[in-house]
């Protein structure tokens, strides 16, 4: 009797071995996914992905949320979580068009020659670009028009959270798009048009540049290499000087502005008192065709 009980337990315990690992059982795990977790605090949004079973990629405190994996399974569980404002998928994004250091006239275009006679040449105002990258070899960047060389101040790599410091721009990953450096040089390009009265190609050529890398070499990027790059320039508002924020980008709007976390994170820059300058996108005349962050009223 005692050998057949014996016989029957391993056989129950071999099928139940079995059946979880048979394909399509309930007990699978849930897929993983990459989201934006909003809570009424870092705190919150943390602890919330990880009740659920995620895991914490990143903090992204300029809106109070947090960048995780989480199973899919889990997403509506989250969103009514305690302490979750929101939970947003991790959302593509574009480079508004492709492009090459900057060799066109439209400083002469919107009459810049102007504001320089008058002595601004964008001097002491640092701009950040959160794009592609920055070519920092190239000699319309690096020396301004007002003696300031060496003006890149700053470059990161916010795709793989990597710092570089003027000493070390040749290391950084520059610019393998060149969307970044052509919009850097619309904006900040010192290097002069000699058959034109010698006026310059960039709007600002005094002003001092800090590169935020969050797109790749084909101009794609997500919303949580985005949210971190934005959030690196908050934190370094100050020390750099950051008074104005360019964003070439965009991606198609689900959501009213004021719940997106693209859009969230620029009315927090403004909030800092910078001055964001946004595409509107490649497309339109259709309703709802201005892009993601272009459609906040919070930019420019």
């Amino acid at each position: 009797m005692k050998t057949k009980l014996h016989k029957i337990f391993a056989l129950l315990t071999t099928l139940a071995v079995l059946t979880v690992m048979l394909p399509g059982n309930p007990s699978q795990a849930s897929p993983m996914v990459r989201v934006i977790i909003q809570g009424h605090s870092v705190e919150a949004a943390a602890r919330a992905a990880r009740n659920d079973g995620g895991r914490v990629l990143d903090d992204l405190g300029i809106i109070n949320a947090v960048a995780a994996e989480v199973p899919q399974d889990s997403l509506a569980r989250l969103a009514v979580a305690e302490g979750v404002v929101r939970v947003t998928p991790d959302r593509a994004v574009e480079a508004t068009s492709q492009g090459h250091p900057v060799n066109v006239e439209f400083a002469k275009s919107i009459g810049a020659a102007e504001v320089w006679e008058a002595g601004n040449l964008g001097q002491d105002v640092t701009v950040a670009f959160l794009d592609t990258g920055l070519d920092p070899t190239m000699e319309g960047l690096k020396h301004g028009a007002a003696g300031n060389n060496n003006r890149i101040l700053a470059y990161y790599d916010a795709v793989s959270d990597e710092f570089y410091g003027p000493q070390h721009l040749q290391q950084s990953p520059r610019d393998p798009s060149g969307h970044g450096t052509h919009v850097a040089g619309i904006v900040g390009n010192s290097e002069s048009e000699p058959w034109d009265d010698g006026e310059y190609r960039g709007v600002a050529p005094a002003a001092n540049l800090v590169a935020v890398k969050v797109l790749d070499e084909t101009g794609s990027g997500t919303y949580i290499d985005i949210l971190r790059g934005m959030n690196w320039i908050i934190q370094n508002k100050d020390v750099y000087d950051i008074r104005v924020l360019n964003i070439s980008m965009y991606t198609q709007p689900r959501t009213p502005y004021w719940a997106d976390p693209f859009d969230l994170a620029v009315m927090v820059a403004w909030k800092a008192g910078i001055v964001v300058v946004t595409s509107a996108g490649n497309g339109g005349p259709d309703p709802r065709s201005i892009g993601v962050p272009g459609n906040t009223p919070y930019a420019i």
